[in-house]
């Protein structure tokens, strides 16, 4: 807008100039509901230039008040709809084929002309991502903050998590997950998330905490979450056992459900640590159980 008003303005001033030079300003004459208006040719154009800037500055104070682009705004900036439809279809390609610069650009420039801005810009933030642009990607977030709606909230919480767990900003992350898990316990991608934090800050506990949630979701393969599983117990039983304190591991141990104290990995573990720090008789007890378990799966 600001171009065109600059090339308005030359044009207005060589029209004002060049008479000017010739010598005869030309005559504008106006007749309406029996009112005539005479005045030089120069002196029209100045008026119409004083009204073009005043428009210009209605626009920009619109355009300040709104935070976003009306239709007064598509006609003044002569946006097409569809050529901003077009640019987001080719970000779209840009994001399948990989070229998450180009996709970020794309989505970053179509966003305020889109259907939904709030969710174009986050579309942008997924591509900066991507490309491990997180000052973007924080940049774009909060270009995207003003326009959510609540429906779109959830997806901007999910996407400012993103980030963060991309960052390495594991606490805060955490804290986020933790204000969303209540109210969806059964999404994918925040289970997927929570689980990541939670190994990351090894807190293992919490991480066992999910394992119902994910697999009533589906949240990765069954084959996936029985491996997974086991790993984060046993590093539980490690970390228990790494404090040595040996009733804390034992008591911990009985507060287990039974599919996972007859686990013949646990059970191991478990008797390893318990016969190391003093708790032989226990230790036995969970080695006489492994050897009639596995007597009874022969």
């Amino acid at each position: 807008m600001l171009k065109t008003l600059i090339i308005f303005l030359i044009l207005i001033a060589g029209l004002i100039v060049g008479p000017m030079i010739a010598g005869h300003q030309g005559i504008a004459f106006f007749q309406l509901a029996g009112y005539r208006i005479k005045m030089s040719f120069t002196t029209f154009l100045v008026l119409e230039a004083i009204l073009f800037v005043v428009l210009y500055l209605i626009y920009w104070l619109i355009k300040k008040i709104t935070g976003t682009s009306s239709l007064l705004g598509r006609w003044m900036r002569l946006v097409s709809p569809k050529r901003s439809t077009k640019r987001l279809e080719i970000a779209n390609l840009m994001m399948l084929e990989g070229n998450y610069k180009k996709a970020q650009k794309l989505y970053t420039q179509g966003a305020k002309y889109s259907h939904n801005i709030a969710v174009t810009y986050l579309q942008a933030v997924r591509a900066a991502l991507n490309n491990n642009d997180i000052t973007s990607a924080y940049q774009l977030l909060e270009k995207a903050a003003p326009h959510c709606q609540d429906k779109e909230r959830f997806a901007f919480q999910l996407t400012q998590i993103r980030i963060e767990v991309q960052n390495n900003e594991v606490t805060t992350a955490r804290y986020h997950i933790e204000q969303l898990l209540d109210d969806h316990p059964r999404n994918n991608e925040l289970l997927k998330m929570a689980d990541k934090v939670y190994c990351q800050l090894q807190d293992y506990q919490a991480a066992i905490g999910l394992f119902p949630s994910m697999y009533k979701a589906a949240t990765y393969t069954e084959q996936y979450l029985d491996q997974h599983k086991q790993a984060v117990y046993l590093a539980r039983i490690q970390q228990l056992a790494n404090n040595n304190d040996v009733n804390a591991l034992y008591n911990w141990w009985k507060d287990q459900p039974r599919a996972v104290r007859n686990t013949v990995a646990y059970q191991k573990e478990m008797a390893v640590h318990l016969a190391t720090q003093g708790k032989q008789d226990e230790a036995q007890k969970l080695l006489n159980q492994l050897a009639k378990n596995q007597k009874i799966a022969e």
